[in-house]
């Protein structure tokens, strides 16, 4: 989702001000190829080793940015259709296991934290491998 503050208003004739990860970075990459393919012209204007400073800066009015749905905090808005940015598309995550490790504790409480904290979908995921420790993905 574009994400900016509940006043943020662009001009689409000028650079817009992006936040963003330093590369390699996937949703630098996905941020910078849908304003491509939109030719809208983009700049740097902050660059974020992590999510909080990533928010802060697009809290501060820095620039606008993308975050997963689930991420985006009270402080900051999701820029909708009235913003005219170009759709993000969507990004999909694989939690992968070490079938050496998968059954211990810790491992086990680290795979559980992560898929109950994802969307409906990891929720399903996890609620299906709960009843099977054999259907988590290996490498």
């Amino acid at each position: 989702m574009w994400v900016g503050t509940p006043s943020t208003k662009l001009d689409l004739t000028r650079p817009l001000p992006l936040v963003v990860y330093p590369a390699p970075s996937i949703s630098r990459t996905e941020i910078r190829r849908a304003l491509r393919r939109a030719r809208l012209p983009f700049r740097s204007a902050c660059v974020c080793r992590g999510v909080n400073g990533l928010i802060a800066a697009v809290a501060a009015g820095v620039g606008i940015s993308a975050l997963a749905a689930s991420l985006v905090p009270a402080q900051l808005t999701t820029l909708g259709p009235g913003h005219r940015l170009p759709e993000l598309g969507t990004i999909d995550l694989v939690l992968l296991t070490n079938p050496r490790t998968d059954q211990r504790p810790a491992v086990r409480a680290l795979i559980t934290t992560v898929l109950a904290s994802g969307s409906r979908t990891l929720t399903a995921y996890r609620d299906e491998t709960a009843a099977d420790p054999a259907a988590y993905p290996r490498p």
